[in-house]
């Protein structure tokens, strides 16, 4: 009897470390998935274009709106108008991460 208790223990602390080790991992996920913040500043309303992993998305940013995209390296935002990418404003960089970015600095 004393075994099988001591057998239901160790079957229990090892079901609840493997747990622990999950929530680990998705914190690491998280930290690792960063975002930027565009802050339409203008008196207009401004559709963007930007590039992401999976193709593209354009947003409708209204005049006061603040919008958080994904912080790629290397990807690049548009004016987009008609549903197509127009003039180019940015490249994203790594040290965009993390801020808020006036729209009016690149337009």
């Amino acid at each position: 009897m004393r075994n099988l208790k001591n057998l239901i223990f160790i079957f229990i602390v090892f079901n609840l470390t493997s747990f622990t080790g999950l929530y680990k991992t998705n914190d690491k996920l998280s930290q690792t998935a960063r975002y930027f913040k565009i802050v339409n500043n203008t008196q207009q309303k401004v559709y963007l274009y930007v590039q992401n992993e999976g193709g593209a998305s354009i947003n409708a940013l209204f005049k006061g709106a603040l919008s958080e995209f994904r912080c790629l390296s290397g990807k690049k935002v548009y004016t987009a108008s008609r549903g197509l990418k127009d003039r180019f404003l940015f490249e994203i960089t790594s040290d965009m991460c993390g801020k808020k970015i006036k729209l009016s600095d690149y337009l």
